[in-house]
């Protein structure tokens, strides 16, 4: 693997773990998409120069990872909230 593959493959990882972070930590589930989505703009940006797997990359491609967060979030927020209740 050349190094630009493993540059796009650090942004790809950087991304996938900065948004789970985002459905950890934050409240509000429009932070967490617009998070992840600024989150996906280097990777997405490298990859169109050429040097990535993506030969084109626009606003629409950046909405889509946004939406990888959102299911993380429903799930963490259900655990918090079975945390609170007591319950298991």
């Amino acid at each position: 693997m050349e190094y630009s593959g493993t540059i796009e493959f650090l942004l790809f990882l950087a991304w996938l773990l900065g948004s789970l972070l985002l459905a950890w930590f934050v409240r509000r589930i429009f932070y967490v998409y617009f998070g992840s989505v600024a989150l996906s703009a280097p990777m997405i940006g490298y990859s169109m120069v050429g040097y990535g797997s993506l030969p084109m990359g626009g606003i629409f491609h950046g909405f889509c990872t946004g939406l990888f967060a959102l299911p993380f979030y429903i799930l963490f927020q259900h655990l918090r909230k079975r945390k609170k209740a007591g319950g298991s």
